[in-house]
Order: structure tokens, then C-alpha cells, then sequence
């Protein structure tokens, strides 16, 4: 840098000087401005460059916290899809055809065992089961008695119904 300074003020000795001191005067003055202008213009410069960098440093934040939430959504997905692969597994179980002994009711599983329904239906799904007697059990297992059990429990019921 100070080897072209000094080769371009000896080129400015060797020129014809022509000096006009209102001349001179104000081409300095111009080139006060230049410079001054040109510090500002560059301070503006720091200061956009300044703005773009904090701007990048924002959106690589941004960027991050996006790409770790579409991680975690992304998760929570193929854990619900596992759940759903096992909820459709299991209703696809209970369309299939199922042999049932035509005496017993038993059902025979994939491994040949037989299991009473409730036990088959308990094992492959989320239902629980409450026994009870149909009316024609009643009247069968209990025949000197099942009418006089069937109509207090219809009145029963009907006294429910009433007090709702």
C-alpha cells in the first residue's frame, strides 16, 4: 500500500502544476465530502451486514427448533401407526372365520386349542363379560320357579323405568 502512495505522489510532482489556490481549494473541499460520504455509506454497510447476520443466526434458530418439532410429530405418527396396525390386526381377527363346536360352542384358536367363547373373544379383544340367563334358560334350568323369577324381574324393571 505505501509503495503506491509514493509512486502516485511522484507522478503528482512530475505533472504541470497549474496551481489555482480557489481551484485546489475546492477540489479538496469535494473530496472531504467523497471521504465523508463514503464512511457513512460504509458505516450504513456494518450496520445492514450487522442486521443480516443477527437476521441468518434468527432463522438457522427458527430452522432447528422447526426441524425438531417435525422430528417429534413425525414420532408420535409412527407411534400411532403401530397402535392402528394393532387395532386393525385385531379387527381383522374377528372377521375371519371362526370354527365353533356346534355342541359346546367352543372356538378353536390359530393353535388348535378350543376355549369357551368368552375366553376366545376376552383373549383377542377388549371385551369383558357379565353372565346372565336368557328368559328360555330361566324357564329350562329352573322350570318350577322360572316364570315366578322372570315376572319379578319384569317388575323390577318396570319400577326402574318409572323412577327415571
Amino acid at each position: 500500500m505505501g509503495n503506491l502512495r509514493q509512486q502516485a505522489e511522484k507522478k503528482l510532482k512530475k505533472m504541470p502544476s497549474e496551481t489555482n489556490l480557489p481551484d485546489t481549494l475546492k477540489l479538496i473541499h469535494e473530496l472531504q465530502v467523497h471521504q465523508i460520504e463514503l464512511e457513512m455509506q460504509n458505516e450504513e454497510l456494518m450496520l445492514a451486514r450487522s442486521a443480516a447476520q443477527t437476521a441468518v443466526e434468527e432463522l438457522i434458530k427458527y430452522r432447528e427448533h422447526l426441524e425438531e418439532l417435525v422430528h417429534k410429530r413425525t414420532k408420535e405418527l409412527e407411534d400411532r401407526n403401530i397402535e392402528l396396525e394393532a387395532v386393525i390386526a385385531n379387527v381383522k381377527t374377528l372377521k375371519t372365520l371362526l370354527p365353533i363346536c356346534s355342541s359346546c360352542k367352543k372356538i378353536r384358536d390359530d393353535k388348535g386349542y378350543w376355549d369357551q367363547v368368552e375366553v376366545y373373544i376376552a383373549n383377542h379383544t377388549d371385551a369383558h363379560f357379565s353372565h346372565s340367563l336368557c328368559p328360555e334358560c330361566v324357564r329350562k334350568l329352573y322350570p318350577d320357579m322360572g316364570d315366578k323369577v322372570l315376572d319379578a324381574i319384569a317388575k323390577e324393571d318396570k319400577v326402574k323405568k318409572n323412577s327415571n
